[in-house]
């Protein structure tokens, strides 16, 4: 007897090795041409910062008509407003002058470029503007406070806990004398809290936590710990504040009608 191979049925789903891989995106048809932009991601503020955009390193020769590269950046003052640039110039680099007048990001921020017999194509560029000070604020921070613990807690600045209770208490029912909850009890408050006065209660959480802290301070390594802590937020800040550059690289769309590719376009588009 022969023995008969069943058929695969049609419902039955394919194996792995005969699935096919999901589908590249096409990149886009036509002739293209790429640009090269070096940028100020995160800028001064009342400072000048360069924005080049200029023909990426390649082994082919160059080729495309002359077009026209114009930045708008909301917040800065861009010189000059916009000028041209050759495709087909091996080489070719064009500047820009961004003067930041605000701070914070810069939204919506790009390059238009106009090329003949094609729509405007933009170039998204991600840009803020940080004045850097709180680096410096922290740097300050991480010597001042640390000190400034140092002295009030184990030196000669050392407070006296019920001193400190008494005074701040007696301060607070001066300041608050005839208002309710924050100088004197109110016996209409709700849920049993008609005894609730600020003026007692703030002044015994203040001083059991001075009380506490000077405590750490003389037994453990708070102090150091304290250092570390704000050495790293100022490192972090540094970071996340320090200026920045990014260079990026863009398809520029180009008209498949030589003609077109050939003709002049003006400056002043729009």
């Amino acid at each position: 007897m022969s023995k008969t191979v069943a058929e695969p049925s049609a419902t039955e789903a394919p194996s792995k090795k005969a699935r096919k891989k999901p589908e590249e995106k096409a990149a886009p048809a036509g002739p293209q041409a790429r640009v090269q932009v070096r940028y100020a991601r995160t800028m001064r503020p009342q400072r000048v910062h360069s924005l080049i955009v200029e023909q990426p390193r390649s082994k082919t020769p160059p080729s495309g008509p002359v077009v026209v590269i114009r930045p708008v950046i909301a917040g800065a003052l861009v010189s000059p407003p916009e000028q041209r640039f050759d495709l087909s110039r091996k080489g070719e680099r064009i500047t820009f002058q961004v003067t930041p007048q605000a701070t914070g990001p810069l939204p919506r921020s790009r390059l238009e470029v106009f090329a003949p017999g094609q729509p405007l194509q933009e170039i998204p560029l991600k840009m803020k503007v940080s004045t850097g000070r709180a680096a410096w604020w922290m740097l300050l921070a991480t010597v001042v406070l640390p000190w400034l613990l140092y002295k009030f807690t184990i030196g000669s600045w050392t407070l006296n806990v019920h001193t400190l209770k008494d005074t701040m208490a007696n301060e607070m029912k001066r300041q608050f004398r005839g208002i309710p909850v924050l100088g004197e009890e109110y016996k209409e408050m709700p849920l049993g809290l008609e005894k609730f006065n600020l003026s007692k209660w703030l002044p015994d959480i203040v001083g059991d936590f001075y009380a506490y802290l000077s405590d750490a301070m003389s037994n453990d390594r708070i102090l150091l710990y304290v250092i570390l802590g704000l050495l790293i937020l100022t490192f972090l800040t540094w970071v996340l504040t320090r200026k920045t550059k990014r260079k990026r690289q863009h398809v520029v769309m180009l008209s498949a009608n030589p003609a077109e590719n050939t003709s002049a376009i003006p400056l002043q588009p729009m």
